[in-house]
């Protein structure tokens, strides 16, 4: 409801409804979020701790499908932390995120980080995939061993979308897109990542 108010307040923001897999009464909980008007749901594996092909999260990903709204999702095994109540290892993989994929062919998911340590094997995915879309948040920035190739972000850019953690994590602003532009990628693919693939997912005007 919050999440709610802020979107009728500021009408450039896209608010995303969250639940905990398995809680009771999870679809009516989303039922009414998207009544609302919040554009979909946001899950986080390590924080929550759940497998994306755990079969209590089945609810969240039919109603969403039947919504046609989408499902981000941090997926990808990185950052690992003893912090989280899980082993993130254990629970994420590429592997686990194609059954779903496979389960739930109607849904939209999109998977922050481009997965993280396991670029490649998203990148994969993406050919055999078309309900699924990745997004770029801080591995453009350079903060992580793995960096993705341009033949990435040319091979699928209505699949990709430009995200960012600032200034949740505080870094330069503009550091990802600086990294992004060096690419020196079409001007119509740039488009592509950094708005349209954006609008498209969440059906903005």
């Amino acid at each position: 409801a919050w999440m709610a108010d802020l979107v009728e307040e500021r009408s450039q923001v896209t608010g995303l409804a969250t639940v905990m897999p398995g809680e009771p009464d999870a679809r009516s909980i989303l039922e009414e979020a998207f009544a609302l008007g919040l554009a979909g749901v946001k899950l986080h594996c390590h924080v929550q701790a759940f497998a994306p092909d755990d079969p209590a999260v089945a609810e969240i990903y039919q109603a969403c499908a039947d919504h046609g709204r989408p499902v981000v999702m941090h997926a990808g095994r990185e950052p690992r932390s003893p912090a989280y109540p899980c082993d993130t290892h254990a629970i994420c993989s590429v592997d686990r995120v194609e059954q779903v994929l496979r389960d739930h062919p109607r849904l939209k998911l999109c998977i922050p980080h481009l997965g993280a340590d396991e670029i490649e094997g998203y990148e994969r995915l993406l050919d055999r995939h078309d309900n699924l879309w990745l997004d770029t948040t801080m591995m453009l920035a350079e903060y992580f061993p793995k960096r993705p190739s341009r033949r990435l972000l040319e091979a699928r850019p209505e699949r990709l979308l430009y995200g960012t953690d600032f200034p949740n994590l505080p870094y330069a602003w503009d550091r990802e897109l600086c990294r992004l532009r060096e690419y020196g990628l079409h001007e119509d693919t740039l488009c592509r990542i950094l708005s349209g693939s954006a609008r498209d997912l969440f059906a903005l005007e």
